[in-house]
């Protein structure tokens, strides 16, 4: 009984449109029968779906995702070894995880940050484990060398930062006035004379109706911010985050070529080396970028900060900070560290000569950033062409806003990479060699034609 049951275990576990199939020895008969079968199945399976779809939008409350997630699963069990079966689940699988990141990306943030560190910082360790010292000691001095410089800046910047931001946030009112008497007194009679006939009250209400209502209301929200923030629970929250950054980073990078090869195991064996090859250079461009980006950032904010502070300009580090931040935008970046600059300069108690300072403070970082700093950190941005990146970062800027240009230059280098690899795929692809070979045959036919008009006597 046992060994005449065993083979029909084994068909129970086949997908029932295999197990409708028999051959039968004519290939035309299999395939109508192989239709039939799928018709039988697409009925109910389509049924079930739209059963799900329509149950989850009605009862939405009742219904999460999660579980619609697991009745996806269960609807498609008895057709697992299928390949449409396949993508069903891979489609859910990744609507489920999306949505899960967003419900839980409060919690995952340090461990996001933790991993990205770890992923920055392993080929430092890597490069110290050749000094023969231990891995863990390398990690935890770095570690703590981190947060030694991280408590520096905290002690030596974050006050004169909160000083001059209170400073900046008080003074909003008198700049706007300031402004508004600059246009009256200056530009109206210029507007006047050029024979533009605008009313003072009309350009008052456009500019600064507006204005001063953000401006009052950026008072309110950061009065009322930082009331919230002063709450305990909010704030043991946010130190527990920070703290679990540097423990987060610190296992992982222990355990970090481990993991690596332990995800590099999970791609299947067939597509391995392509797959490592390319993930190999899209992970070495990404991380030559972001170490690259961070080192400029940090040498720009500080040459900015020092020059405007030696010049005596007003909100010196704040603009530093905002210098260095912007500078993450190629191009763009540059010019609005400028106009911040030149509005500020001109807001001073020495407006012209305030800004005549800025524009020199401005053209000597330009100087050293595009000749030294950037040519020695980043070398040719991967290759990129200028007129490249400036596409890049408007079409990134048009398609996702701010978010876009921060992220332009690193997806266009990961697209690069990508592209290149296709590239070369096509050229090592039949269809490459086919159309060379045609080319050749044509070059050669053209040259007999050429030989043969050249022997014919005269």
């Amino acid at each position: 009984m046992v060994e005449w049951q065993l083979p029909k275990l084994q068909a129970v576990g086949s997908s029932p449109i295999a197990r409708s199939i028999e051959s039968t020895g004519d290939p035309a008969l299999n395939q109508e029968a192989e239709k039939a079968a799928g018709r039988t199945v697409a009925g109910p399976l389509i049924a079930g779906i739209l059963l799900l779809v329509g149950l989850y939008l009605t009862t939405r409350q009742a219904v999460g995702p999660f579980m619609l997630y697991v009745a996806l699963l269960l609807l498609l069990h008895p057709w697992w070894g299928e390949k449409w079966a396949h993508a069903f689940i891979m489609v859910g699988t990744l609507f489920f995880a999306i949505w899960l990141v967003a419900e839980i990306h409060v919690v995952l943030i340090p461990f996001a940050l933790g991993l990205l560190f770890a992923y920055l910082l392993d080929p430092l360790i890597d490069h110290i484990e050749t000094w023969k010292v231990p891995r863990t000691a390398a990690i935890a001095g770095l570690v703590l060398f981190s947060l030694l410089a991280v408590g520096v800046v905290m002690v030596s910047i974050v006050p004169i930062l909160v000083d001059q931001i209170g400073s900046l946030i008080n003074n909003l009112p008198n700049y706007f006035n300031q402004v508004q008497s600059w246009l009256e007194g200056g530009v109206l009679p210029w507007l006047g004379r050029m024979g533009f006939d605008v009313s003072p009250d009309a350009l008052s209400e456009a500019l600064f109706g507006e204005s001063a209502q953000a401006g009052r209301t950026l008072q309110r929200l950061l009065g009322g911010a930082l009331e919230v923030t002063s709450g305990v629970y909010t704030l043991l929250a946010q130190l527990l985050n920070i703290l679990l950054i540097p423990i987060v980073s610190f296992y992982l990078l222990k355990d970090y070529d481990t993991i690596a090869a332990w995800a590099g195991e999970l791609v299947p064996p067939k597509r391995r080396p392509a797959l490592q090859k390319l993930g190999g250079e899209i992970g070495g461009a990404l991380s030559n970028y972001l170490r690259g980006q961070f080192a400029v950032c940090v040498i720009i904010g500080l040459l900015y900060g020092i020059g405007f502070g030696i010049f005596g300009i007003q909100y010196a580090v704040l603009l530093g900070l905002v210098a260095g931040l912007l500078s993450l935008i190629p191009y763009v970046g540059s010019i609005l560290t400028m106009v911040i600059a030149g509005i500020v300069a001109l807001l001073g108690p020495a407006p012209l000569g305030d800004l005549l300072r800025v524009v020199v403070v401005f053209v000597v970082v330009q100087l050293l950033d595009g000749n030294l700093i950037t040519p020695k950190i980043m070398g040719e941005r991967f290759g990129l062409h200028p007129v490249i990146i400036m596409f890049s970062v408007l079409v990134f800027a048009a398609l996702l806003g701010f978010v876009g240009l921060l992220i332009a230059v690193p997806l266009t280098a990961v697209l690069k990479v990508v592209a290149d690899q296709l590239l070369a795929r096509y050229r090592n692809s039949g269809l490459f060699a086919l159309e060379a070979d045609d080319e050749e045959v044509m070059a050669t036919a053209v040259s007999g034609t050429a030989e043969a008009e050249t022997d014919v006597p005269e």
